[in-house]
């Protein structure tokens, strides 16, 4: 019993700070040292069957952590299989890691270990549902630390976090403060990246207010004529009163059912207060027609011009792009949509769980500043959060349960938007690091085939066959040392 007591509690430490660092953004440094624990055992003189388990259980309890606020609404074995993939690949990635410290050299693993779990975070993020979570959300939290991803995308961040912690538990388990030093090398090296970059000129600013009621959410259900116009004049109402000086005005997601039958007389009343206070407006809709319901979000300018984005399109606006929340989960599609339509602003209809509100607008910020356009996300049961494209919040607020809830702010727009690094050049940084994560594990596998060859004494061989690199763990003077003398 008393053995089990350090591989629990190490499984219990990583698991706990995962799932800290993920849902709450006041927790973002415990993202630096969650897999620590579970490194430490790993790269420890430990049984490799006891560090495949802590591995597992580690990641399985993170799973679990990463997905609560949506037990009891997803079905039990989409909950299962979240879970079960989560403790699979941080069981891989930590096992290959230790296997590449132990065959190659112990500076090695940490490397393996950031350059796998980023590999695997783009496997993951690469599913029928998208980046659900990531460990480089929790960093949304502090925009100097994630500017690095106009560069690389959300997975040199990833990288950067597998990093760190990997060469600070190699300190503790070698018992050897020299690795530490790679640690604060590279954590420094993103904090000053992160502060050279955000120097940048900033965009114009646009005036922009969202207006939230989760006290009509019956519209978003009810498929009453009735029903869905009264949250809609209710929204316009209340459009009137606050958003006179407003560019823009963002509504949340699914603020009503729209039917053929009524659709034309919704549009109008949201047309008409657009004119009125002559802001752009962006709401979302079910749209319930002909073909199978639709989620969608109607862009009105305030020269009666309606454009209508379902989920997954394009935006028609060429100031303000249109995204539904669940949209920024597929990172590929997201990117090249700004990389073509360039617009600073994005405005985005959502619709939360309560508890994932910390999770869903940090991925919306990350978004932001590896694409370089501001957000403007108004999320029911959430938080309604402004965010210029180097991830600053401007203003945030969260969604009240009765009566309206209103956020207004100057938003700073991109400066060149759909433009960096990462835009034009993709997912380069997942291809290097599976390159890398590869080198050091096949290169520890040739290692171990070359140490277990017979040894024989290096004069009896000819010249030529003598090996120019070896990939033994001991020099060949060791090795024939060791050998009996043959005289």
């Amino acid at each position: 019993m008393k053995d089990l007591r350090v591989p629990v509690l190490c499984v219990l430490l990583s698991a706990a700070c995962f799932t800290l660092s993920s849902q709450f953004g006041g927790a973002w440094w415990l993202g630096w040292i969650a897999p620590v624990p579970v490194l430490w055992f790993a790269f420890g003189e430990t049984n490799p069957v006891a560090a495949l388990g802590v591995a597992l259980g580690a990641g399985g309890l993170a799973g679990l952590g990463q997905i609560l606020p949506w037990l009891g609404i997803v079905p039990q074995p989409t909950v299962a299989a979240a879970v079960a993939l989560s403790a699979i690949g941080f069981g891989v990635c930590v096992t290959l890691a230790r296997y590449a410290g132990r065959t190659l050299m112990p500076a090695a693993a940490p490397l393996a270990f950031a350059a796998l779990w980023t590999v695997w975070d783009f496997i993951a993020a690469s599913g029928p549902d998208g980046a659900l979570a990531s460990p480089a959300f929790s960093q949304a939290a502090v925009p100097i630390l994630i500017q690095s991803a106009a560069l690389f995308g959300g997975w040199i961040v990833t990288f950067l976090l597998g990093a760190v912690a990997g060469y600070a538990a190699l300190a503790f388990a070698e018992r050897n403060s020299i690795y530490l030093l790679p640690a604060a090398a590279l954590f420094m090296c993103n904090l000053a990246f992160g502060a050279l970059h955000m120097q940048q000129d900033e965009g114009p600013e646009r005036h922009v207010v969202m207006i939230d009621s989760d006290a009509l959410a019956e519209a978003s259900a009810v498929d009453q004529r009735d029903i869905a116009l009264g949250a809609v004049l209710s929204y316009a109402a209340k459009i009137r009163l606050t958003a006179m000086n407003a560019d823009l005005v963002v509504l949340p997601e699914r603020i009503a059912i729209l039917r053929p039958a009524w659709r034309g007389e919704a549009v109008n009343y949201l047309r008409a207060v657009s004119t009125a206070t002559g802001a752009t407006i962006v709401a979302g809709f079910e749209d319930r027609g002909n073909g199978p319901p639709r989620n969608i979000a109607l862009s009105i300018s305030p020269d009666g011009t309606v454009s209508n984005y379902v989920q997954g399109g394009e935006s028609a606006s060429a100031s303000t792009a249109v995204a539904i929340s669940h949209d920024l989960n597929f990172f590929a599609h997201f990117r090249t949509r700004m990389a073509r339509e360039r617009a600073g602003l994005l405005a985005i209809p959502a619709w939360d769980f309560g508890t994932d509100s910390t999770a869903q607008s940090h991925k919306a910020i990350l978004r932001g500043v590896e694409n370089g356009v501001a957000i403007a996300r108004n999320a029911r049961d959430g938080k309604l959060v402004l965010a210029d494209a180097l991830g600053r919040v401007i203003a945030q607020k969260r969604a009240g349960i009765d009566g309206f809830t209103v956020l207004a702010g100057d938003l700073p727009t991109g400066s060149d938007p759909g433009d960096t690094v990462y835009d034009n050049h993709g997912d380069l940084f997942v291809w290097f690091s599976a390159f890398l994560s590869a080198l050091l594990v096949f290169g520890g596998f040739m290692r171990v085939l070359a140490a277990a060859a017979p040894a024989r004494d290096i004069r009896t061989r000819p010249l030529v066959h003598v090996p120019v690199l070896s990939w033994s763990r001991y020099t060949p003077a060791a090795r024939h040392a060791a050998t009996p003398s043959r005289r």
